[in-house]
This record gives structure tokens, C-alpha cells and sequence, in this order.
């Protein structure tokens, strides 16, 4: 029998060249994903801007230290993830995903930009979303493709056209 330890990675994404002076971090955050197999991404003291979708994986966390730090999408122009054409902040690709103690915002861009975007995930998926602002977004969270076991807790959406769609092919 032999056993196999997972440990999870800290990873301030400063240390990786994010500031919250209105640079793009995108390129940094896609270098952390490619780096490790999971981790907490922590974003603190901030607004971090992106012009492209956190693509999150098995086992990420997205992490700040309180509802003052902030993710900011800026660019609406869509990409296409997995056949998936979307202009999002958040695309989750996996399971075991957690999103904790952050804002997330489209900004001055709100009418073209969703929040968390759920497709493609491996069933079952276990997700979590928890102290949370969503604001400023065209949609808070958009699910396409059934996903099992997602928690949402003490999540706040203000100033969203829509607050949570579930549009399940597989009749969920």
C-alpha cells in the first residue's frame, strides 16, 4: 500500500508580476495555471485587471483576502474556450474549483461580460463559491452543461442584468 500526498500551493500572484496599478495580469495568471497541478491563487490589497477568461482547472482556488479585492475584466471581446464562445471572468473547466472572498466585476464593460462561467466540467463537479460580490456583469454566473455538488455561499450579485442562468443540455 503506499500513499500519495497532495499539497496545495500558495501562491500570491504578485510574486508572478500581477499589480493592481491597471496592468493586464492575463499572461501571468495563464503562467500560473500552466505551472502547477492545483493551488490557491491568492489576489490581496487590490484590483487586478484581466483581459482574458481565468481558465480554472482541477483544484484551483481563486482567493482573496477580503470582498475589497477585486477582479476586473476590462476587454469584451469574446474568446472561445472549448467551442465555448464567451466574454467571462471566471471559466471553469474542471472540478474541485473553489472561488473565495473577492469581488468580481466587469467595470465600465458590465453590459458585455459574465462572471463565472461553468461548461464543459467533468461530472460530478464539486465546486464552491463562497463570500463573494458579482457586480457589474451582463450574467453573475452562466451554466451550460449540468454540474452536481456546486455550493453557493453568502454570494452577493448587485448590478447584473441577470443574477444565475442555468441552461442545461442534458435536461438538468
Amino acid at each position: 500500500l503506499s500513499l500519495v500526498l497532495r499539497t496545495t500551493s500558495f501562491i500570491n500572484v504578485r510574486q508572478w508580476g500581477c499589480k493592481s496599478d491597471g496592468t493586464d495580469c492575463s499572461s501571468a495568471i495563464e503562467a500560473i495555471i500552466a505551472s502547477r497541478l492545483n493551488g490557491v491563487m491568492s489576489f490581496q490589497d487590490g484590483t487586478f485587471t484581466i483581459t482574458r477568461a481565468i481558465q480554472l482547472v482541477r483544484g484551483w482556488t481563486v482567493q482573496g483576502g477580503s470582498r475589497k479585492d477585486v477582479i476586473l475584466r476590462t476587454n469584451t471581446t469574446p474568446e472561445t474556450i472549448e467551442t465555448v464562445s464567451t466574454t467571462c471572468i471566471v471559466y471553469i473547466k474542471d472540478t474541485w474549483v473553489n472561488v473565495q472572498n473577492i469581488t468580481l466585476s466587469g467595470g465600465a464593460t458590465a453590459n458585455a461580460i459574465d462572471g463565472i462561467v461553468f461548461s464543459h466540467a467533468n461530472v460530478p463537479s464539486h465546486l464552491n463559491f463562497t463570500s463573494m460580490d458579482i457586480v457589474l456583469l451582463r450574467q453573475a454566473f452562466v451554466e451550460t452543461i449540468g454540474l452536481f455538488m456546486t455550493t453557493f455561499r453568502d454570494v452577493n450579485v448587485a448590478s447584473c442584468q441577470k443574477g444565475f442562468i442555468f441552461d442545461s443540455v442534458n435536461g438538468k
